[in-house]
């Protein structure tokens, strides 16, 4: 009588789930039909203005592309349940696949790595001084620090195809300064940067050859070297530099270091480590599940697949008493606020 009872209770289970595994499949082909996604992949095109060669290249990324929304939209309902912190959006990066894009950018600091030597000639070539490091007395800071409410921090940039992300985030440093000495925002050309150091290359160099070039010959504005993401004839004219830099700071390799720093001084020029989250980032608290994303300039090797960024731009943070997520009370957490990520 046992077993029989077992036996009809397995297999009612097995009806049950069997049942469950129909209407799952119903609602996923429902859903997939009731997005009509070739007409919003010519949208994104048009909004993003992505052309390709031939009929297979846009197949292919259109496979992609389509996966990522999938992805996307499951993410945000998570979301929308309170079961993620921040909410995905859809961008020009819809379309990356990340093991391809991840094995480019590895091929890319691979090859960085080989050029070692040549890139520490270049940030010699115009440095002419000692760096020194932030030794600020510890105080207390505020709960809210973000330099947009002081007009410090001009819009958010693209560094397009061209590796130039170092020369975003040292000239909008170094706006912030002038902002905060003059009183006037003025937008500063990281063309200008591109062209005029380096071996004339779309590749990522350290943030002090930008700031040791700046203080040797000054810098224009965007609006007379305007930015075009790609390498060109250096054009500078020391009759139209806007500002220069008599000295700089390294700030000591901690986040403590850096919020200090973040108040004391401005915007500061960071680097972060990347993960996949980055590429579909739309709002809210970004958490990072493999530990601090802040990264010195010299990243070590991991098995897990993140990326050393170049640097990006911190211009605040937010300071959390408590923060509660799945029932899950976090007390004292700071929160990063980051730009041209």
């Amino acid at each position: 009588m046992i077993m029989m009872m077992i036996n009809l209770l397995i297999i009612s289970l097995f009806f049950f789930l069997c049942f469950n595994c129909e209407l799952h499949n119903q609602s996923l082909h429902h859903h997939n039909n009731s997005i009509d996604y070739h007409l919003l992949w010519t949208i994104w095109k048009l909004r993003y203005h992505q052309y390709y060669r031939n009929q297979i290249d846009e197949i292919n990324s259109f496979i992609v592309w389509k996966i990522n929304i999938d992805q996307i939209l499951l993410h945000n309902l998570y979301y929308d349940l309170q079961l993620k912190t921040y909410r995905k959006s859809i961008n020009q990066y819809t379309v990356i696949n990340w093991d391809d894009f991840y094995q480019n950018k590895k091929n890319q600091l691979n090859l960085l790595h080989h050029q070692k030597n040549r890139l520490l000639l270049v940030k010699e070539k115009y440095r002419s001084y000692n760096v020194t490091n932030s030794n600020n007395n510890h105080h207390h800071l505020p709960d809210i620090i973000d330099w947009r409410d002081n007009d410090t921090v001009t819009p958010v940039k693209t560094q397009e195809d061209c590796a130039s992300s170092w020369a975003i985030a040292s000239v909008e440093a170094l706006e912030g300064q002038v902002k905060r000495k003059t009183g006037i925002l003025t937008p500063l050309s990281s063309q200008q940067l591109i062209d005029c150091t380096g071996d004339h290359e779309c590749v990522e160099n350290p943030v002090t050859v930008a700031f040791d070039f700046i203080k040797q010959y000054g810098v224009e504005s965007q609006e007379d070297y305007p930015f075009t993401g790609k390498v060109g004839n250096c054009t500078y004219s020391s009759s139209k530099s806007v500002t220069t830099l008599s000295s700089y700071i390294q700030v000591d390799d901690n986040e403590e270091e850096l919020q200090k720093a973040v108040y004391d001084i401005g915007p500061i020029a960071v680097r972060i480590t990347m993960t996949q989250e980055f590429l579909t980032y739309g709002f809210q608290l970004l958490t990072n599940p493999l530990g601090s994303w802040m990264r010195t300039v010299e990243e070590s090797h991991t098995k897990t697949k993140q990326l050393s960024s170049a640097p990006r731009f911190a211009i605040g943070i937010v300071y959390l008493k408590s923060f509660k997520f799945l029932n899950i009370l976090v007390n004292k957490i700071f929160l990063w606020l980051l730009q041209n990520i």
